[in-house]
């Protein structure tokens, strides 16, 4: 993992969100697990920094434009990436598209891919995608009655203190 990837862009022209004009897409060969990135514009030299904040060790080797045999993959993964922001954009009624990338690319990670006959997350991370502190093994009588940071920090020492027994 993370020793090839593609990088392609979305055209959001249409529905720009304020300065955010282009979704950056890149997706890992292996595990096709992707990152979203709102741009601002589609130039190269925006694009390489987005690639080098999440990578900065890559080598980048330039392919064919739209060639769909070397880029199919992203090419699918930009119509989900849509289809379902789409949605997100309905369901929360915004038009801001850029604060919804972050869950996109959760439900796109999260979800099974026949490909690889997992999902992205488990292929990058070997293990199911878990949100929050479901895995953390605080009673559930604790858990009810939480509602503070102080009360969590509390329990998390508690469960610290008796995995150390």
């Amino acid at each position: 993992m993370n020793s090839r990837a593609q990088v392609d862009l979305i055209d959001m022209q249409s529905q720009p969100d304020g300065n955010y004009r282009f979704i950056f897409n890149y997706q890992d060969h292996l595990t096709k697990m992707i990152c979203l990135r709102a741009l601002q514009t589609k130039t190269a030299k925006e694009v390489i920094k987005e690639v080098l904040a999440m990578w900065a060790e890559c080598k980048l080797v330039h392919g064919k434009p739209r060639y769909s045999q070397s880029q199919g993959s992203v090419e699918r993964a930009n119509r989900d990436v849509e289809a379902i922001l789409a949605c997100w954009m309905k369901d929360n009624n915004t038009t801001q598209w850029s604060n919804g990338l972050r869950f996109v690319q959760w439900q796109k990670n999260t979800r099974f891919h026949s490909g690889i006959g997992r999902t992205p997350y488990e292929a990058m991370y070997g293990e199911k995608a878990h949100l929050g502190i479901s895995p953390v093994n605080i009673p559930e009588e604790i858990m009810e009655g939480m509602e503070t940071e102080e009360q969590l920090a509390e329990a998390l020492c508690l469960v610290n203190e008796e995995d150390q027994k």
